[in-house]
């Protein structure tokens, strides 16, 4: 008789195993992505990276008819850089004066990067460098902008900080990426203010990274390996051209110096001025500006840059809303009743009044143009604060020699004698000095 023997099967045992398994790996996941979301809080660069990225979604919706591809992490992170010309709202018509300096730029610059197929070849094309370069205040930053918004180039600001880097060797590949996507989006314009502080003079006393980023700029700008078939044009704007580095100011085959208005450029500066504020606050000035009192007004303002000319109307046309003010802080209005433009009639406030030419004269009085004050400008004025002021220091000098000479003596005497020995004729006469004036009561109070 065989017999086999089985061992009882006990049913309940599966499900407890499958049970186990499940939440053992529920544990898993729950581990893996918690763990991962704390080294991603951790990631310095993680809000960098997305910000980039927003970049760059944006400059795609900006220029959908651009191959933008796949740029490099470097290239995502100039993206920032990227202006759209629609967004720059000042052109050619609204600067005022500096004709040539304008007709300069849309035969050199303009017409080539509109008319690509007429203006070709090697003679033909656009300049690669363009340097605006002169006093400040004089409307480079203007002509940089206006240039770009009417070529429709794409314009890329850079800065140095943009590029810089604390790691060695992050600031070549970013001057790379910046070359590379100027030539994604060409045709570009790469826009440097400031050059001389980006470009300066290489010397031995400079720093190396800086030296590298320069050399790696004028490589790919006019080196060995050239992207003939790019439309990239290299403005930059200075205001200190000797501290440009002979090599950069060599590859500006095109420059313009953007120097103060004469007496008609002020005229056609102060005229704009005024027609555009007319524009925008109606009766916000007296027509005599514009016709009768012109000539006193460009007459009154000999020295001044474009920028001058700005703050002078703007301290001009504020006059009238600051004598708005004043009688406003004198009028009331119903407890209770907010103070708004709807019910500024319950305060029986007269209408604000036009500027005039006496708005101008003491603005130019109590305003003077940034080239005079900075003509007039002494740097002594400003060590610490001391100048025009009653401190002396007398008395801090002769203790600075009192205690040279102590320390003189005793590195003679070896420190042997204990400062019992004899006196040197400096510390003898300074020990004098020091002692009459204090007692003549020279010292300062504490």
């Amino acid at each position: 008789m065989n017999s086999s023997f089985r061992a009882p099967v006990d049913n309940r045992r599966a499900p407890s195993l499958l049970r186990e398994l499940f939440f053992f790996g529920l544990s898993l996941g729950v581990s893996a992505w918690a763990l991962r979301y704390v080294i991603s809080q951790l990631d310095p660069s993680k809000r960098d990276r997305e910000k980039h990225k927003a970049h760059l979604r944006k400059v795609q919706e900006t220029f959908p008819d651009r191959n933008i591809g796949h740029p490099t992490e470097y290239e995502l992170a100039l993206m920032h850089c990227v202006i759209h010309p629609q967004l720059l709202d000042t052109t050619m018509d609204q600067i005022g004066g500096h004709q040539d300096i304008k007709k300069g730029l849309r035969q050199s610059v303009l017409w080539p990067i509109q008319l690509p197929g007429v203006f070709r070849g090697t003679f033909g094309a656009a300049p690669k460098g363009v340097l605006l370069y002169g006093p400040p205040g004089t409307g480079k930053t203007m002509l940089a902008q206006a240039l770009a918004k009417e070529s429709g180039a794409v314009f890329i600001n850079v800065k140095p900080s943009t590029l810089l880097d604390k790691y060695l060797g992050v600031s070549n590949k970013l001057v790379a990426a910046l070359w590379m996507l100027a030539r994604r989006l060409q045709p570009s314009i790469i826009y440097i203010d400031e050059a001389d502080a980006m470009f300066a003079t290489r010397n031995e006393s400079g720093h190396e990274a800086m030296a590298q980023m320069k050399t790696e700029f004028m490589q790919l700008w006019d080196g060995l390996v050239k992207y003939g078939d790019a439309s990239i044009v290299v403005l930059a704007a200075t205001n200190m051209l000797s501290a440009i580095d002979p090599a950069i100011q060599r590859r500006f085959t095109v420059s313009f110096e953007v120097g103060p208005p004469d007496a008609e450029q002020r005229r056609d500066i102060l005229r704009k001025k005024l027609l555009r504020h007319q524009e925008e606050f109606p009766n916000g000035c007296e027509p005599t500006l514009l016709h009768s009192d012109m000539q006193e007004l460009v007459d009154l303002t000999p020295n001044y840059t474009g920028s001058d000319l700005h703050n002078l109307c703007q301290h001009a046309m504020q006059a009238p809303m600051q004598e708005f003010a004043e009688q406003l802080a004198t009028r009331s209005i119903a407890d209770g009743v907010p103070l708004t433009e709807a019910n500024l009639e319950l305060a029986g406030l007269p209408a604000l009044r036009a500027a005039h030419l006496e708005d101008f004269r003491r603005a130019h009085a109590a305003h003077p143009p940034c080239s005079i004050q900075a003509e007039n400008y002494n740097p002594q004025d400003a060590l610490h604060g001391l100048r025009g002021t009653n401190l002396d220091l007398t008395w801090l000098h002769q203790l600075a020699v009192l205690v040279a000479a102590i320390l003189e003596n005793s590195r003679r005497n070896g420190g042997n004698n204990g400062g019992n020995g004899p006196q040197s004729p400096e510390r003898a006469a300074a020990i004098q000095g020091y002692s009459m004036r204090h007692d003549s009561g020279g010292f300062p109070e504490s």
